[in-house]
């Protein structure tokens, strides 16, 4: 489990190559400590580190087995030698959760369809309607964040300096695909409550949500 707070940006120096490939990740030693077994987020993605190697310190090499339905439902196929990454490690017991909490499984990628100084547009599908909540929060290529506005096609989300700094966001061009992370919450209330029997009065009652003495 993550928190979607990125720890630094890796460069791709092995890229996957094949359906059943390694991935080899630099780092500049923000996340010293790793060992094999270690879950990382890349890009969002939940790999287990499968070695590690010392580059020049203080930066190291670490290396990733990445099979097929991983491939399919990320970015990770597209990546090339060179190429950025977010990279983020697990959340230890009694940790800070500065974000939310990120399981690292890929609901799939989606377009960027605007970029602008303090923003981003990424398109949805239909299916995902059901757990994009004004406000709520989703994972973008690991990096947890808010959405502004939600639309029928798409979610506005706003970036401050600091996210762009120090994520792979701001290099981000319109008709670049992202990973995306829709909220555990969010599939949790629609799996109990919205799939029987849709959001009615009742199943919002029976959620807790009494509407007396409301407007």
């Amino acid at each position: 489990m993550f928190t979607g707070i990125i720890e630094e940006i890796g460069t791709v120096k092995k890229s996957v190559g094949s359906p059943l490939g390694t991935m080899s990740i630099e780092t500049q030693g923000v996340i010293s400590d790793v060992k094999i077994g270690d879950s990382i987020a890349v890009n969002g993605v939940c790999l287990t580190v499968t070695k590690v190697g010392a580059n020049k310190s203080p930066s190291l090499q670490m290396s990733f087995d990445v099979r097929g339905e991983t491939l399919s439902l990320s970015n990770l196929k597209d990546l090339k030698p060179g190429d950025k990454v977010n990279l983020e490690s697990s959340l230890k017991a009694g940790g800070l959760i500065s974000g939310h909490f990120v399981y690292g499984h890929i609901d799939g990628t989606r377009p960027v369809i605007d970029k602008g100084r303090d923003h981003i547009d990424i398109g949805i599908e239909k299916d995902d309607e059901k757990y994009v909540v004004h406000k709520g929060s989703v994972a973008v290529d690991g990096i947890s964040l808010t959405i502004a506005k939600a639309h029928r096609e798409s979610i506005r989300i706003f970036l401050i300096p600091h996210t762009l700094n120090n994520t792979t966001l701001l290099d981000k061009k319109k008709g670049d695909m992202v990973n995306i992370e829709f909220d555990m919450i969010s599939k949790y209330v629609h799996k109990q409550h919205g799939v029987a029997k849709g959001v009615t009065g009742s199943s919002l009652r029976d959620a807790g949500f009494d509407k007396t003495g409301t407007d």
